[in-house]
């Protein structure tokens, strides 16, 4: 019988085989919470709490429901800053490349939007992350990419896939991806006005060919009724951050409502106790800090809120009250800082709170038809002080004015134009309104129209101040003779305007081929001016309405509607005309406005150039206070018919302008150089004195 052979095995061999053995094991991948935890590192000063990453109990179901069976899209309708939307996107990005390599498709609403978010979010974490930098080439200059097929800063290639990522003001590189996952960033700002339709859409279109395809909307909402990100929520289950009262177990959604501070007996702020805002139970009105609201947020859990939408549909809605960041250093809490920025907000106007209630509330912002749709309303407002000479240059200007503008409506017997006066804080005084009447094919009324903007107007500090800027219609049948008006230059900022009602990305813009042209969507400008006509009191933004001024004119400030219209798909705000109805007024002070955007001034050099000129100049007399006039006055001239003017102010007189020192000159050829001030040796002009 043969014997059998004992083999021994070395702990060496053993080992080996091991290892060979985990080698050769399949992996269970990562879910995307996992991965953030095991790989990821936050660096410093990039992020308010740096160090190994670490989601927020409200960030680990989103994460996560990537990898969730059945489910094909995800949509976050959240705050914006406080709860981490981009560094979501980062990891879902890091985990793909991981876990699940293939191709993705990020849409940004700009380019530039697209190129800080890749370098400001994705390039630290391929820089730190161990997992990634050996999967994902750096980045290299645009030639050498083209050259050697390495990564650019809006492409990164790594092993079976690749992240292209664009902007939806220039989505002609979408067509050319085919991609798994297809993220839209800031979906209610993205750009739709294009020839090649909406870029989401056409993102879709190439992630069909996969049947695993996923598709990320993540935006703050924006306008009531035409946001996408609300359109995509209805669509799916609608999930609700529930937390639960400490005193009563009550389960809520903390919203604005919810949130006070103690007020005067009339129920005013008492900015003095802002400080002591608290989170109020629905429920039991329990009175709870900004430590007991962190705490019941920690313990929180995701509610469907519309459980017969289609499973394959995800979306969560969260708004700021549920951050767990400090607050600002100015602030004792978080309920302090969103108490004390609701105030601001109110104060400062419309525009600010609709900011606010979009970033901070999470919600969409409902346009109010009746809040500057009544001219009695403006008309009731109207105040007494200089305007609306026969002779412009007798008008005296308000204290605060530090910017002229002119704009210009061209009708096809006749020009509308008004004069506006702009303080740093855009506090504005309609200053004349005048009608230019007769043949616009001849030359007279465009002379009469040049005469006009060289006019200087008084200002209380001892000055005479000429019109910085101004605007003209193009869009009429007078085209060329208004280009003609710009190339003469009877000021040096006069510009020709062309107007477009879809809204983008780029609202202003320069003509490459007329020069002084610029496009405006004229939809953002009365947008804006509304807004300013819905605030009643003296300040940043208001609008002074002089007596002077007839009922017509208010009716015409008023006239337009705003309507919300399906373009290109998508439904928008639209400023519309009521048939009968006449808009003059409302577009020539939207065309003032334009100036303003268009100059961008610096405002703290004006302000010095302001004082400057009055620093050698006799102390005037203190400008006559703005007499409101008191509602039981013109409650009975609230019409066109049997009203009565309230009287104007008497012409400010001219004071005798002092003789200058005699000024200093040189000429060299052509040039005269010379100082102003006869102080010395000052600037240079070329002419001749």
């Amino acid at each position: 019988m043969a014997r059998k052979r004992s083999i021994t095995v070395s702990p060496e061999a053993l080992f080996d085989a091991d290892v060979r053995a985990k080698a050769w094991a399949v992996r269970e991948p990562l879910s995307p919470c996992q991965w953030a935890r095991t790989h990821l590192s936050l660096p410093p000063g990039l992020n308010s709490i740096p160090g190994p990453f670490e989601p927020f109990p409200f960030q680990e179901e989103p994460l996560n429901a990537i990898t969730e069976p059945g489910v094909a899209s995800l949509s976050l309708c959240w705050a914006s800053q406080v709860l981490g939307k981009s560094q979501l996107l980062a990891i879902l990005v890091g985990w793909t490349i991981t876990e699940a390599p293939c191709g993705i498709v990020m849409i940004h609403p700009t380019l530039e939007a697209g190129q800080q978010w890749s370098r400001t979010k994705l390039a630290p974490m391929l820089r730190d992350t161990e997992a990634l930098r050996r999967l994902v080439m750096p980045a290299t200059g645009r030639k050498q990419a083209e050259a050697s097929g390495s990564n650019t800063i809006m492409l990164k290639l790594f092993v079976n896939g690749f992240l292209v990522i664009v902007g939806s003001n220039s989505p002609s590189g979408l067509a050319a991806h085919t991609a798994r996952v297809v993220i839209a960033d800031e979906l209610d700002r993205l750009f739709v006005g294009g020839s090649e339709g909406d870029p989401l859409a056409i993102a879709s279109r190439r992630s069909e060919t996969f049947p695993n395809s996923f598709r990320v909307c993540v935006s703050t909402p924006t306008i009531r009724n035409a946001s996408r990100i609300e359109s995509e929520l209805e669509a799916s289950d609608h999930r609700k951050w529930h937390v639960a009262c400490p005193e009563c177990d009550h389960s809520f959604v903390i919203v604005w409502e919810h949130i006070r501070w103690p007020k005067g007996p009339k129920g005013e702020h008492d900015h003095s106790r802002i400080s002591e805002a608290y989170l109020e139970c629905p429920n039991c009105q329990a009175h709870l800090s900004d430590e007991q609201r962190q705490a019941i947020v920690k313990a929180g859990r995701w509610v469907p809120t519309n459980p017969e939408a289609p499973p394959q549909n995800r979306g969560y809605w969260l708004n700021a009250f549920a951050s767990l960041l400090p607050s600002h250093q100015s602030y004792k809490n978080r309920l302090h800082q969103w108490a004390s920025e609701w105030i601001d907000c109110k104060r400062k106007g419309p525009e600010l709170v609709k900011t606010y209630v979009n970033t901070v509330w999470c919600k969409s912002w409902e346009e109010e038809k009746e809040a500057v749709g009544k001219p009695e309303l403006l008309w009731a407002r109207r105040e007494v002080y200089s305007c609306d000479e026969p002779d412009p240059s007798r008008i005296m200007l308000n204290e605060k004015v530090r910017l002229v503008t002119v704009g210009i409506d061209v009708q096809t017997d006749r020009m509308e134009l008004e004069t506006v006066g702009w303080s740093v804080e855009l506090e504005s005084w309609s200053l004349d309104y005048r009608i230019l009447r007769g043949n616009l094919t001849e030359n007279a009324i465009w002379s009469e129209l040049a005469s006009y903007l060289r006019t200087k107007f008084w200002h209380p500090w001892g000055f005479e101040c000429a019109i910085d800027g101004a605007a003209i219609d193009s869009g009429g049948h007078y085209t060329q003779r208004v280009y003609a008006l710009v190339a003469s230059r009877p000021i040096v900022n006069l510009f020709a305007i062309k107007g477009k009602g879809v809204t983008g990305q780029k609202w202003l813009e320069r003509s490459d081929n007329v020069r002084g042209l610029y496009v405006i969507s004229v939809d953002i400008l009365k947008r804006a001016l509304y807004d300013q006509l819905a605030i009643t009191f003296p300040g940043p933004g208001f609008v002074h309405i002089p007596a002077a001024r007839d009922y017509l004119w208010c009716e015409q400030l008023v006239s337009e509607q705003c309507v919300m219209r399906k373009i290109n798909g998508i439904t928008v705000p639209r400023f519309e005309l009521p048939g009968g109805s006449h808009n003059e007024a409302l577009d020539a002070r939207v065309y003032a406005r334009c100036v303003v955007e268009i100059l961008r001034p610096a405002w703290n050099r004006i302000e010095e150039r302001f004082k400057s000129q009055v620093a050698n100049k006799e102390p005037q007399e203190p400008a006559p206070s703005v007499e409101r006039l008191r509602p039981q006055e013109v409650e009975t001239k609230t019409g066109p018919e049997g009203y009565s003017e309230p009287p104007a102010p008497p012409p400010p007189e001219k004071k005798p302008v002092q003789p200058s020192r005699p000024r200093i000159r040189f000429t060299w050829g052509n040039q005269v150089w010379g100082d102003p001030w006869g102080s010395g040796f000052g600037g240079w002009r070329s002419g001749k004195w």
